[in-house]
């Protein structure tokens, strides 16, 4: 094996190293040392691959998006109206939630990292500038946000019934759901 093919090796396990711990530990529940430990690397061979542990988390984060969804891909093709992508990405996030925990803590812990923010907005971005919005996809718009809303609303209250012991009582639920129907206009 070539020195650089090594060298992109132990890139790619520190990259699995920290998305483990960013799993099971979050954003701020690790050290350098804990990454390199798990890959069996000396502390300061690190700095061989990665700047600082934010690079590394950065790294992390790109990598879990290129394998969880190729949504960037499909609106730069333009082939797809954007309700439908959201849609799609929304579904393959839901059974990764579900079938993929590690990957879900992952997901969980990073959501509110900078970088990843920054992801997202550049995503929602490009959505928006793929079709000038019609009075037809804000129809659709409103109805897949009803929809959405609603399945939240049923996923929430049946991690009620199956966790009785995280909820005092389904008050809160209620409550939100409630919100959501004067909302939308139910009743």
């Amino acid at each position: 094996m070539g020195e650089g093919a090594h060298h992109e090796d132990i890139k790619l396990s520190l990259v699995d190293a920290v998305t483990e711990l960013i799993a099971a530990h979050g954003i701020e529940g690790f050290t350098v040392s804990d990454v390199t430990g798990k890959v069996g690397i000396a502390l300061g061979s690190f700095y061989r691959y990665f700047d600082s542990k934010e690079q590394l988390i950065e790294a992390a984060i790109l990598n879990h998006r290129a394998e969880t969804s190729d949504l960037r891909a499909l609106i730069d093709k333009g082939e797809h109206d954007p309700i439908d992508l959201i849609g799609m990405f929304l579904s393959r996030n839901y059974v990764t939630m579900s079938h993929e925990p590690a990957r879900a803590g992952f997901e969980h812990a990073v959501i509110g990292h900078p970088f990843y923010a920054k992801l997202i907005a550049a995503d929602a971005t490009a959505l928006l500038e793929l079709n000038p919005p019609s009075d037809e996809l804000v129809r659709r718009r409103s109805d897949f946000m009803v929809s959405l809303l609603k399945g939240f609303m049923i996923a929430a209250h049946e991690y009620a019934a199956d966790h009785p012991e995280v909820f005092d009582d389904e008050l809160a639920l209620v409550d939100a759901m409630t919100i959501i129907k004067r909302v939308f206009g139910e009743t």
